[in-house]
This record gives C-alpha cells, structure tokens and sequence, in this order.
C-alpha cells in the first residue's frame, strides 16, 4: 500500500490481508480504508493469509483473539498505554 497517501475502498466487500505487519496500527489503517463513511455494509470482513505453526500465526493470535483488532478498533489503546508509560517512568525516576 502507498505509504504517501492512501485510497478509500468503503464500496469493497472484503479486505485480504497477504502479509501481516507487526505494527497494529499499520493493520488498523489497512482496515480503515473500508471502514469510512458512506460504507453501504456494516461489517469490514477480513481475510488473512499466514502459514501454520510459525511466528505470523502466533502474531495473528495475538490480535484477533488477544487485541481483537479484526472486531473492534484498539486506536485508543495507543493513546491510554502511552499515558500509563508515562507514569511508569516518571515513578521509576523519583526513586
């Protein structure tokens, strides 16, 4: 996908996924495409393509059945984990 600028594919019916980025937020983006206004479906469908056994199925685990994030957007997650960050070094440094 251009890394520049990006399309919008609300009108698309499924999202495959051939490879899978180890960034969240990459794969948040990816599915966001679909997900704009205007999307006549109420669903983003996803297709992911890993091999068994190795560390992209591990990582697929994680984030659906972990993170969820073929179900739900976690973008707010980024936000309240760098504030708890925040916290955990400010502690840490007043010791």
């Amino acid at each position: 996908m251009n890394q520049g600028g990006g399309r919008n594919f609300q009108f698309a019916a499924e999202l495959i996924h051939y490879d899978l980025p180890w960034q969240v937020s990459k794969i948040e983006q990816r599915i966001g495409r679909l997900d704009r206004l205007g999307r006549k479906r109420p669903v983003v469908v996803s297709n992911l393509i890993v091999a068994r056994g190795g560390k992209e199925e591990a990582w697929l685990n994680c984030l659906s059945q972990g993170l969820g994030v073929f179900s739900q957007s976690i973008s707010g997650l980024e936000f309240a984990l760098r504030d708890v960050e925040l916290d955990v070094t400010l502690t840490s440094q007043r010791r």
